[in-house]
């Protein structure tokens, strides 16, 4: 089936006023549904804790967005995209999953939701706190045999805050 068209399948079978999607191995904060269920916009965003054996190879995806935290990296998502964004489960609907690129590779239907979503006048909140705990590991590699990356061969040096 694929993935954008599970995503599309699913979505149309949900009737809760809002939904987020999250990864099986990214997990969130204990108290993050009572802190996104005061939401009153159309999308809500919130901070990422990147944790995993492999947390650095996010500074080379995205260098300069995260900071040391914890031992892991903070990632500032304030009023920016990902992919675990809650939105209004009617307006997702209606936007519905698409391919935003059609190389197969990387379809980000949650990007192209996201645009959608905007132009069609999204109010969006944010929670600049980190509430999501996105998990780095060896198996998101193995997931994907284009990946030309080999985290494993970072060089990357930071001092972590504690």
């Amino acid at each position: 089936m694929g993935v954008v068209d599970n995503f599309q399948d699913i979505l149309s079978q949900i009737n809760t006023e809002y939904v987020l999607f999250i990864g099986a191995d990214n997990w969130l904060r204990s108290d993050a549904i009572e802190l996104l269920s005061n939401a009153s916009t159309d999308v809500v965003t919130y901070d990422i804790v990147v944790t995993g054996e492999l947390k650095e190879e996010i500074l080379v995806r995205v260098p300069g967005e995260t900071i040391p935290y914890q031992g892991d990296l903070y990632w500032n998502r304030q009023e920016q995209h990902h992919g675990s964004m809650m939105y209004r489960t009617a307006f997702g609907q209606r936007i519905g999953y698409k391919k935003r690129y059609e190389d197969g590779i990387h379809p980000q239907e949650d990007w192209n939701l996201w645009d959608k979503m905007l132009e069609q006048g999204a109010t969006v909140t944010s929670i600049k706190e980190g509430l999501l705990f996105y998990r780095r590991h060896r198996e998101n590699f193995l997931k994907y045999s284009h990946v030309t990356l080999r985290p494993e061969k970072l060089d990357i040096s930071y001092a972590f805050e504690e």
